[in-house]
């Protein structure tokens, strides 16, 4: 038999076999798509952080404060991401639909008058807060101090009342950080062999040691915010009454059954937890005296402050209960370095 591979054999296959090898070639991509798709490592929402600058708001030093947040965060988190938003869309919500969000700079110039607030011009960080799960900090800390306290402390802790610095790391239960440990990572396929498990072990007790630290730091820093703000004009913390600006809104439009509607939910939830004028978030102008102007982490495009930028945190503690900190961290980088004197 003639096997022998010619010009002419290889120019009559192609002429009659395209349609086949190119539905071959599809049939390829799609397995070889669908073989990654369930192979690949499934990341939780926890494990990808990210954090927005608004619009209007930009950074001066982004691409050295984004490798300070990847070497700064805990091991845990595998995917790190930054963007810049633009408030004409829906482009926050719809991130933060799906899970994609920690923290925000976002603008809280307040340059139009109540009388004059609709769903189109308004002030902006009272809008995300009404609207985007903001994370009230006081229960962020509290939140972080009970989760050291059930999860990984010893029991003789559980029903104390501790300070704001004593959650500290040698109340660590390793026992417990072991055990927290492999029931959270199985199916994680960096933690498969016995030897990668106990490094695992190792990296998550660090984690948690760590994480003593920030808490114990960001309790000092409200601490010392809360009493700064009291006798100073000028504020640390961003406080508003959540509802109070939509509740507005819907007066402007003459919407009384909407009105009613947030007085009722304000009536019945706002009482809990002292969340009425409650701190969302740190006004970055406010933290001075450090290596490091806070302008630099965010202004306004065309000031040269940190004037009318807050910094705010969402809360996805219910999708990520074990990562939700990884918040306090990243605000404590900025904390430290644009202030002097209140955390190491």
């Amino acid at each position: 038999m003639d096997n022998k591979i010619t010009k002419k054999r290889l120019s009559d296959f192609f002429a009659y076999e395209w349609i086949a090898i190119i539905v071959a070639i599809i049939f390829f991509i799609v397995a070889w798509e669908m073989l990654y798709a369930l192979f690949e490592v499934k990341l939780s929402v926890g494990q990808k952080f990210k954090y927005y600058y608004d619009s209007g708001v930009v950074s001066s030093n982004g691409s050295s404060f984004y490798e300070r947040v990847i070497d700064g965060l805990s091991y845990d988190v595998v995917s790190v991401g930054r963007e810049s938003i633009n408030k004409d869309g829906d482009v926050l919500n719809d991130r933060l639909s799906i899970g994609e969000g920690d923290v925000i700079f976002t603008n809280s110039t307040e340059n139009v008058d109540d009388s004059k607030l609709t769903e189109e011009l308004n002030v902006r960080s009272k809008l995300i807060v009404d609207s985007c799960g903001v994370y009230h900090l006081e229960e962020l800390l509290s939140a972080g101090q009970n989760y050291l306290k059930t999860t990984f402390f010893f029991d003789q802790y559980k029903t104390q009342n501790l300070g704001v610095e004593e959650y500290t790391a040698d109340k660590i239960d390793q026992a417990k950080v072991k055990k927290v440990f492999l029931e959270r990572k199985k199916g994680d396929n960096r933690f498969r062999s016995q030897e990668q498990k106990d490094a695992g072990v190792k990296l998550e007790l660090k984690r948690v040691q760590d994480l003593c630290k920030e808490i114990v730091d960001f309790g000092v820093f409200m601490d010392y915010a809360i009493e700064h703000d009291k006798n100073n004009e000028e504020k640390i913390l961003y406080r508003y009454t959540m509802y109070d600006q939509a509740k507005q809104i819907a007066k402007n439009a003459g919407n009384d059954r909407r009105v009613k509607e947030i007085e009722e939910y304000q009536e019945m939830h706002l009482a809990v937890g002292n969340r009425y004028n409650a701190p969302y978030g740190i006004n970055l102008n406010a933290l001075r005296g450090g290596e490091t102007n806070a302008s630099e982490y965010a202004h306004l495009e065309g000031k040269d402050t940190a004037e009318n930028i807050v910094m705010m945190v969402f809360n996805f503690s219910l999708d990520q209960p074990h990562l939700q900190y990884e918040t306090i961290t990243f605000m404590n980088m900025i904390i430290r370095d644009c202030t002097k004197g209140i955390i190491d």
